[in-house]
């Protein structure tokens, strides 16, 4: 049960990412492979704040006034998290309006090694050897349970935000600037204040993801927020859907889950190589060639289906009346 537990939540924290990543790049156009660099911004203030206020909170001697601190230590992480990425968001959206596509992407991918620099470097972050985060103090053994509805509400609360926004009047202006930023702008949208916006926004999400990741693993690497990961969340959203939040959460939990089976499964393929006697017989487990998997499935959807798996499909199509006028975010 603790095992499944621990996977939900996990998953849960990726929708976050890519809920908040669907709208920098899914639904605005921008090009960002740093989004790890706002998730570890997020990531490092909540175990730093909680660290500050609640240092030597244990599961095993926990009082009412320890449980009491430890969840307002949890609550001021969160929010000083989701304002410390959306400070991110803004440093980088800002001197970053100028760019497009690749030039952007290299932008964003500066600003996460600076950040993965930076943590590397920081001794009152823990430096290489990763940051320890007190243990958020629940009730018995019920800490995994709690974990996994905070995760789950945090989920909810991101895509039910980005899904307001896209189904609003900003949400259509961000629409108009993927498809032709130079026609919004002759139509009045004020493109650099609604490019930022979709930074600050998709960047506060990442730390919110962020803070329930400090508290819930109660330690923090370096190495869990590098380049890979920002590569990973963009896949998700890639081949959900760019249009598409419903394809976004389809995308995000089958690309954690497939791996996560070919792990427990140990399936193997043969492998030959050769050697001084000849070719040799040997044999790769599956889960080891993921990422090479991974990269031809990205291959033949970017030739086959650009646009995604769902394109810009969504849920909501299901129960929409017939004569009701489709918004533009379908």
């Amino acid at each position: 049960m603790d095992f499944a537990v621990h996977h939900v939540t996990y998953v849960c924290i990726l929708l976050m990412l890519t809920g908040g990543l669907s709208l920098i790049h899914g639904r605005t156009g921008l090009l960002s492979i740093g989004h790890a660099g706002f998730w570890a911004v997020g990531a490092y203030t909540a175990g730093f704040v909680i660290n500050r206020l609640a240092p030597d909170l244990l599961a095993a001697d926990a009082t009412a006034g320890s449980r009491l601190l430890s969840v307002a230590a949890f609550a001021a992480a969160v929010v000083c998290a989701m304002l410390a990425a959306s400070l991110c968001g803004l440093l980088v959206g800002v001197p970053c309006l100028r760019l497009r596509g690749d030039y952007l992407a290299i932008a964003t991918l500066g600003f996460s090694e600076i950040i993965r620099v930076v943590i590397v470097n920081a001794e009152s972050l823990g430096g290489a050897a990763g940051m320890r985060v007190p243990a958020v103090v629940c009730v018995g053994d019920t800490r995994r349970f709690v974990f996994a509805g905070i995760a789950a509400a945090g989920a909810a609360f991101s895509l039910l935000m980005v899904r307001n926004l896209l189904s609003s009047t900003h949400g259509r202006a961000l629409i108009s600037i993927r498809e032709d930023e130079v026609a919004s702008q002759l139509l009045g949208v004020n493109v650099t204040r609604y490019k930022v916006v979709s930074f600050v926004f998709g960047a506060a999400l990442a730390g919110l993801a962020g803070a329930v990741y400090a508290a819930y693993m109660g330690y923090l690497a370096p190495r869990e927020f590098g380049f890979m990961k920002s590569v990973e969340l963009l896949l998700m959203v890639v081949l959900g859907g760019i249009g598409s939040l419903t394809g976004t959460v389809l995308a995000t939990v089958a690309l954690y889950i497939i791996p996560e089976a070919l792990r427990f499964a140990e399936w193997s393929v043969p492998v030959w190589s050769l050697t001084d006697a000849g070719w040799r017989r040997g044999s790769v487990e599956l889960a080891e060639l993921w990422m090479v998997v991974y990269a031809i499935i990205l291959i033949v959807m970017m030739l086959l289906r650009p646009q995604g798996l769902l394109g810009s499909w969504e849920i909501s199509r299901l129960w929409k009346k017939p004569n009701q006028r489709p918004d533009a975010t379908g």
